[in-house]
């Protein structure tokens, strides 16, 4: 398991596990929320990024294209005003014999835990190592308080099916922005998204809306060993905001 913390990490903190990705509106809302209320009980916010997608390991990166770079996640994260940040990389033998025991283990060393803050319906781990009552344990041992948020319609699913054709600007519209990459230092991406010609606006930081409308570049996603990748335009900005995808066609992408 791959952890990386990003901020100091002191003090108590109510702590948020899930991809964010793509980090909506919601997401937004939810984190600014529970920034605000941990303040009023001297409490930080721990937001931990799950990269990649558990479920990509199972179906395979090319039937869960992640939207946004965990870059873009961070950032977006970070402007909500959360305190702590981390990433959690899982191999494939760890998504399958990992649970919230090996998680929260993990996870109580980088900081103080006193609440977990979860989805309706939200697991952390597959099968019984995942369930609600695997992890109301691991927490009662540990002294940590679970909440559960409401359930709430996302519309993810459609949206990532969608993008696995290759019909971005549908997502976008969904998402109500753009779909964040940020420049790698070797200057190669990697991204598992259909081969094609996407269209893709530069920023000099992600946005939670649309950018107006002005010049964009042209970017060929070719497949290599099985996913997709493309160079970073000779413009060299920052950020691109993907708009358009390949197949954004009405009859194709209906």
């Amino acid at each position: 398991m791959d952890v990386v913390r990003y901020g100091s990490g002191s003090g108590g903190h109510v702590t948020l596990i899930g991809e964010w990705d793509p980090f909506s509106p919601a997401h937004a809302q939810l984190l600014c929320s529970t920034v605000s209320s941990a303040a009023l009980a001297g409490r930080s916010v721990l937001v931990v990024t799950l990269d990649p997608a558990p479920a990509s390991h199972i179906f395979g990166p090319m039937a869960c294209p992640p939207f946004d770079d965990v870059a873009a996640r961070l950032f977006l994260q970070e402007r909500c005003g959360v305190q702590t940040r981390a990433t959690v990389g899982l191999s494939a033998v760890e998504v399958e014999r990992c649970g919230v025991e090996d998680l929260l283990a993990e996870l109580c060393e980088l900081v103080t835990i006193e609440e977990l803050v979860l989805g309706a319906r939200q697991t952390l781990g597959v099968g019984r190592l995942g369930y609600p009552a695997a992890v109301d344990e691991a927490a009662r041992k540990r002294g940590i308080q679970v909440r559960r948020l409401d359930p709430v319609v996302t519309g993810v699913r459609t949206a990532r099916a969608l993008l696995a054709k290759g019909c971005v600007q549908k997502v976008a519209d969904i998402v109500g922005r753009h779909l964040y990459w940020g420049r790698p230092e070797d200057g190669s991406v990697r991204l598992p998204w259909p081969p094609g010609w996407y269209r893709a606006v530069p920023y000099s930081a992600p946005s939670p809306a649309h950018r107006l409308p002005g010049e964009d570049v042209r970017i060929e996603i070719r497949e290599s060993d099985g996913t997709g990748c493309f160079p970073w335009p000779a413009a060299d900005p920052p950020w691109l905001g993907f708009a358009v995808g390949p197949h954004d066609i009405r009859d194709r992408c209906a």
